[in-house]
């Protein structure tokens, strides 16, 4: 790609390749920006990712992204996101148009519950597996899944939830030039996350293959059940349980109501040796699902158990954005937020606030895209793994935000007027 150096990063409120006006931001990462971004002709809404400054003149990020892109046309399935356009824009270089998701991570979900019942684990197994499947079969290894890339939305058509695999920055794309080192960043940190990798990967031994995105898969699963990945902690002390074969603990000494078949079929899957592992992600599901012993055509139901409607005195629905919280000390905490409403919001992060500890948040309020500092409450707070959520509610909004927020769950609950 020609002078990446040129490029300069996106914000909002400006128009890439001459279409899409960014709006608001939604997620940050160690290379990519999301907008909430819609076409200036059809009026159609995607979250528009491109790349931060440091990317933009990495030699390897700019390829990086065209490789997302090349690896999304290949594994169309209603449970991986879809790629609706890429290009590379003359001032803010390459980016890729997804559709528009709505919704919470399952590691929101996992955060403020730790653990999932079975008959949602067997649903999510079913999805992830079939998402799964049809990444390998177009050639793509996603290389990073875990539950902070898989979207729980509501189906428009059912109005149940549905699985979205996302984030495809490190796939592996057929017949495409790797040009980012497998374990490796430019800035020399490890590609991927530790505790969701398998043992020949880390160790080096063999390049990334299909069994070790069933390896990933299967800690995911694990994890849905038992409250945490088998061996948490930093690369060293993940490498060290893999080289003296450490055991991951028996699921049904953590929970009664997961049997021992259930324990050792994810085990199989996260043998040592790739070549024990299932041979598909269907294959693990189908294992998986029989041996739990129930139906794998249950509903996945994570959204529905939350407070119940009556508790409620607003709307609150999923809302993605960046928030930073601004102690009474001036300590400064950066999360995300995961939902909103009228009353209040639900913040990421991985410092816990105080119970009724008063707060500035900094946020971009979700119609207008307007950055807004408001004062809030923290009346509760999960952890897990050390993450936090933290709910906290608003101890006032003006009549702009408070419009603001309200046109927006209203949009969301009911529909554009």
């Amino acid at each position: 790609m020609k002078n990446q150096e040129k490029y300069f990063e996106t914000t909002a409120d400006v128009v890439v390749d001459r279409r899409y006006q960014t709006k608001r931001e939604i997620a940050r990462g160690a290379m990519g920006v999301v907008f909430e971004a819609q076409h200036q002709l059809t009026r159609g809404v995607v979250a528009l990712k491109t790349l931060n400054a440091s990317a933009l003149v990495w030699p390897g990020g700019p390829e990086r992204m065209l490789r997302e892109a090349r690896a999304l046309s290949l594994c169309r399935h209603p449970h991986v996101v879809a790629a609706v356009d890429a290009g590379v824009c003359a001032t803010y270089g390459p980016f890729l148009a997804l559709e528009m998701l709505d919704g919470r991570t399952l590691e929101s979900i996992e955060i403020a519950r730790n653990r999932l019942e079975l008959a949602q684990v067997v649903a999510i197994a079913v999805q992830l597996g079939a998402a799964l499947d049809a990444v390998h079969k177009g050639g793509v290894l996603h290389r990073d899944i875990k539950p902070g890339n898989v979207l729980v939305v509501r189906d428009p058509t059912s109005g149940e939830d549905t699985l979205k695999l996302i984030d495809f920055g490190i796939a592996s794309v057929p017949d495409v030039e790797d040009v980012v080192n497998r374990k490796l960043t430019g800035s020399g940190e490890v590609l991927g996350t530790p505790e969701y990798m398998a043992p020949e990967v880390l160790a080096d031994a063999t390049p990334w293959t299909r069994a070790a995105d069933i390896y990933s898969l299967a800690i995911l699963l694990y994890e849905c059940l038992a409250g945490d990945v088998p061996f948490p902690g930093t690369l060293n002390a993940v490498m060290m349980a893999q080289v003296s074969q450490t055991r991951a603990k028996p699921l049904p000494e953590i929970r009664g109501d997961v049997s021992p078949e259930v324990d050792t079929v994810l085990r199989g899957a996260l043998d040592a040796d790739p070549a024990k592992r299932p041979a598909t992600a269907g294959a693990l599901v189908k294992a998986f699902a029989a041996a739990s012993g129930l139906p794998a055509s249950a509903r996945l139901a994570l959204t529905d158990a939350r407070v119940p409607a009556p508790q409620r005195v607003f709307a609150r629905v999923p809302y993605a954005a960046p928030a930073r919280i601004v102690r009474e000390d001036g300590k400064v905490i950066d999360g995300r937020t995961e939902d909103i409403s009228e009353g209040g919001i639900l913040v990421l992060t991985e410092t816990r606030l105080g119970d009724d500890e008063r707060v500035q948040v900094k946020l971009p309020l979700p119609s207008s895209g307007r950055v807004a500092t408001v004062t809030a409450i923290a009346r509760w707070g999960k952890g897990h793994r050390g993450r936090h959520a933290l709910g906290l509610s608003f101890a006032a909004l003006d009549d702009a935000q408070r419009e603001d927020i309200r046109s927006f769950a209203h949009y969301m609950t009911v529909g554009r007027d």
